[in-house]
């Protein structure tokens, strides 16, 4: 149930989710670098994949070393292969 006072204007709400699939990534590295897709819609599952992914390369690389890095992109070129596109 929404709950929501809109203002004034034609408006259409939209409900988007994210059901579980069981789609790996792809193209991936076998081992390590392949798995579920995580669901991106879902801050705590986000959350949790970013601390194991980049935390944990954060982990490993010494602060003095860090300074090259200045973004991070999330880029999902591996669903267009795991529909066929």
């Amino acid at each position: 149930r929404l709950t929501y006072k809109f203002p004034k204007g034609d408006w259409k709400v939209v409900r988007m989710y994210m059901a579980p699939t069981n789609i790996c990534n792809a193209p991936a590295l076998d081992g390590d670098g392949r798995g579920l897709e995580v669901d991106r819609w879902n801050q705590e599952a986000l959350q949790h994949h970013y601390d194991s992914y980049i935390g944990d390369i954060m982990r490993h690389v010494p602060a003095e070393d860090r300074k090259t890095w200045k973004v991070i992109v999330c880029d999902s070129y591996e669903k267009a292969t795991s529909l066929g596109i």
